[in-house]
């Protein structure tokens, strides 16, 4: 049984039909023994061949019980098991959030026995420019109704800060960011002034009082489904401090994969 679950595997895990002989070098057994494997999988309809080249892909049965997994997931038990984890690993402040029919929305609230012990709503329907769960949610979105929200953020900021004016393409800029990075941070200093634009890669620890830091889980399509945030904070670096950082991106990988995500 074990043995023919590692041929399946090696079939799916190629994403394409597959030869005999890669299949068989994939699952580390000789081609004749794969064979019969694969035949018995074929008569199950777990495998299918194709009647031209002869190669091996993915069959109905297994389309199916792919389907029925992803349906018995809970994604929001899922991220808020992240949340759990990584709030108990590190002592910080978090929650999980997801764009709503009004913006970005926590789902879930964690306090941290090391954090600020402050409070956010489940519910609360927060910025998207001015936060770093906004931006990442906006930056993972194709639909053009962000700029419903953003445009009057921007109008905002520009008529208080007319000498530093921010646009669309700022925004655009800031998002790309965020993706080619793979997380979103921003920055409150002890002065209480925002540092929204890219986040100074060397800032210190004792320059501000509140470190927000946002990663992306995405689902079995390869959509953004929910954000993961944390807050450091004067006396806990998170953003500028790579090892914290690393086990947060990977705690979201991590719920990802088992949202169904793959990278490949």
């Amino acid at each position: 049984m074990v043995t023919g679950l590692q041929v399946l595997r090696a079939v799916g895990l190629a994403y394409r039909p597959q030869p005999l002989r890669e299949i068989a070098a994939a699952s580390g057994l000789q081609p004749s023994r794969a064979h019969r494997y694969l035949s018995s999988l074929v008569a199950a309809g777990y495998v299918r061949q194709d009647p031209t080249s002869g190669n091996y892909s993915l069959g109905e049965a297994t389309v199916e019980i792919g389907l029925m997994a992803l349906g018995q997931i809970d994604a929001i038990e899922i991220g808020t098991e992240a949340l759990q984890t990584y709030g108990e690993q590190s002592g910080l402040d978090g929650h999980l959030s997801v764009w709503g029919s009004h913006g970005p929305t926590v789902v879930r609230w964690r306090s941290g026995r090391k954090g600020l012990q402050m409070r956010v709503q489940e519910g609360r329907i927060l910025p998207v420019m001015w936060t770093a769960t906004g931006r990442l949610l906006a930056a993972y979105r194709e639909s053009p109704d962000i700029w419903d929200l953003i445009d009057p953020e921007i109008a905002g900021w520009n008529a208080e800060r007319p000498d530093t004016p921010l646009d669309r393409q700022t925004a655009e800029a800031i998002f790309s960011d965020i993706r080619h990075r793979g997380m979103s941070s921003t920055f409150v200093t002890a002065g209480g002034k925002r540092l929204n634009m890219f986040s100074p890669a060397n800032l210190r620890p004792d320059v501000y009082v509140l470190d927000t830091v946002t990663v992306p889980l995405f689902d079995h399509l390869g959509k953004l489904r929910m954000s993961l945030t944390f807050f450091g904070t004067d006396r806990i670096a998170l953003s500028s401090h790579q090892e914290r950082l690393d086990e947060l991106i990977d705690l979201g990988r991590a719920a990802s994969r088992k949202l169904g995500y793959n990278p490949a």
